[in-house]
C-alpha cells in the first residue's frame, strides 16, 4: 500500500492505515486530518443540536415533495393535464394553512409550474381531477382531515424525513 502523503510503499500495522507514520509530514497529517474529522463531527452535532421545529418542518417538506415529484414522474399535471416542463408538488389544501394534511399523499400531485405558481394551484380543476383520481369518498375524507388542527413535534419530522427519503432511495 502506498502512503497518501509521502506516496511511499509500507506495510499497513492496521486495517484501512492510509499514512506509513514514518516521517514527520506523514505523521503531522495524520493528525490534522483526525483533527478535521473530529471538527466536522462536532459541528454537524451543534447544527443538529441547534435546529428548530421550522427547520425540521421545512426538511420534511423538501424531502416530501421530492417523493412526490418522483412518484408522479412522467405523468401529466394534475391541474391542466399538460405535460410539465418544470415539476412542482402541488398541494390541494396548501401547506401553511392545513398542517394536517401537509405530508398526506393523497393532497399533494405533480402541478407544472404555472398552474401551482401564477395560477395559485388552480384549485378549480385540481379539485376535478383529484376526484376522480383519489375518488369522492377519499377526496371528502381529505376535506374533513384538511379542517383539524395539528401540530408535528420534532420526533414526528424526523420520522416522516426517515420515511420519505426510505421511500425515496425505493425509487431509486
Amino acid at each position: 500500500m502506498r502512503c497518501k502523503q509521502c506516496k511511499n510503499k509500507f506495510e499497513p500495522k492496521w486495517f484501512n492505515q492510509k499514512y506509513c507514520m514514518i516521517n514527520d509530514e506523514c505523521i503531522k497529517h495524520f493528525a490534522e486530518q483526525t483533527k478535521m474529522e473530529a471538527w466536522k463531527k462536532r459541528k454537524n452535532k451543534a447544527k443538529e443540536d441547534l435546529k428548530s421545529l421550522q427547520d425540521y418542518i421545512l426538511d420534511a417538506q423538501k424531502v416530501f415533495n421530492k417523493y412526490i415529484r418522483l412518484r408522479d414522474k412522467g405523468k401529466n399535471c394534475i391541474s391542466c393535464d399538460k405535460k410539465a416542463l418544470k415539476e412542482n408538488a402541488g398541494h390541494m389544501y396548501s401547506a401553511g394553512g392545513h398542517f394536517n394534511v401537509r405530508f398526506d399523499e393523497n393532497n399533494v400531485h405533480l402541478q407544472c409550474e404555472y398552474c401551482n405558481t401564477f395560477l395559485h394551484g388552480n384549485l378549480l380543476k385540481y379539485r376535478e381531477n383529484l376526484v376522480k383520481k383519489i375518488g369522492y369518498e377519499a377526496f371528502e375524507k381529505l376535506t374533513v382531515d384538511s379542517q383539524l388542527t395539528r401540530k408535528f413535534t420534532v420526533e414526528e419530522l424526523k420520522q416522516i424525513i426517515e420515511k420519505y427519503k426510505q421511500k425515496i432511495k425505493n425509487f431509486t
